[in-house]
């Protein structure tokens, strides 16, 4: 029995590792074609590419593994019956129970290691992926800008634009809200066209804008004005540049910053958090029923 265990086992093993890459690398492409338009064009180091691979690949192990073991198992007995080994199994009275129990125990053992796996392995990996993503996306700040919609990667401000050439970089139809006032939005820029580049000696971002207007808030502090009379400033420009202060380099941020985010948290973080939402709700549900009664019968 013990040589019909290992011969099963195997059998077994093989098509299992065989099938698990093959699965890997297709969930991989996947993958991949769905974030391609976050890494192409980035002057993304080959190191970094790789690490998001990397984090990407322990992301989609646990996606693999069930249809993994299907798939082997199909192929094993498949083989086995093509040969008419399992019918000569049968035939010497060998249950087929008995035949999967190598099977089953590999199978179990896989189930506890993903459980373990994915507390630990999967959720630091989740982290460390979105992390990377957010980094890779704040570098090469115009290829995130889409055609209508406000983006705010920017520092200090939030951009929206009509259209984008991909192949020269230019930008048409800007409109640039300044958010460096903590009294609000007071200040906006409409510009005909523009481009976000690096300025050669000191490797700074900057914004130049082509054939615009600059709008500003010119109210005085404590002072009121009608709302249909307040003043504000124009300045017309052929040709205006601002500078982010920053480098066209990726910044590296701290994987702690989604910790509080579910995907970030383990089995006992979860259950705690779970546990709080519970409290907020009893509570939030009493206060509710509370008021209602005291409002339905006017009582307290």
């Amino acid at each position: 029995m013990k040589r019909l265990n290992l011969y099963v086992l195997k059998q077994f093993v093989g098509p299992l590792f065989a099938t698990f890459f093959v699965i890997i690398f297709v969930l991989l492409m996947q993958f991949i074609w769905m974030f391609v338009d976050d890494i192409v064009g980035k002057g993304l180091p080959t190191s970094v590419v790789l690490e998001f691979f990397y984090y990407a690949i322990l992301r989609l192990m646990l996606q693999a593994l069930p249809l993994t073991i299907l798939l082997s198992s199909i192929m094993v007995f498949g083989s086995l019956g093509e040969r008419l080994e399992l019918l000569s199994m049968k035939a010497a009275g060998i249950s087929l129970l008995h035949i999967m129990r190598p099977m089953i125990i590999v199978v179990v053992s896989l189930t506890i290691g993903a459980f373990f796996f994915a507390d630990h392995v999967e959720t630091a990996a989740t982290k460390k992926l979105a992390t990377l993503r957010y980094d890779i996306g704040r570098k090469n700040p115009e290829m995130n800008i889409k055609e209508k919609v406000f983006n705010y990667d920017l520092p200090d401000m939030s951009i929206k634009i009509d259209r984008k050439d991909k192949e020269s970089g230019m930008l048409y139809g800007l409109m640039i809200y300044d958010h460096s006032n903590k009294d609000g939005n007071t200040s906006v820029t409409i510009a005909d066209s523009g481009r976000i580049e690096t300025d050669p000696r000191t490797e700074n971002l900057k914004l130049v804008l082509y054939s615009g207007n600059a709008y500003s808030d010119a109210r005085e502090k404590n002072k009121r004005y009608d709302t249909d009379k307040v003043p504000y400033r124009r300045d017309t420009f052929s040709m205006q540049v601002i500078l982010f202060g920053g480098k066209d380099e990726m910044k590296r941020s701290n994987p702690e910053i989604y910790r509080s985010l579910w995907f970030a948290k383990r089995l006992p973080q979860l259950q705690e958090s779970a546990d709080s939402l519970q409290r907020e709700f009893d509570e939030d549900l009493f206060k509710s029923q509370f008021s209602l009664k005291r409002n339905y019968y006017k009582i307290g």
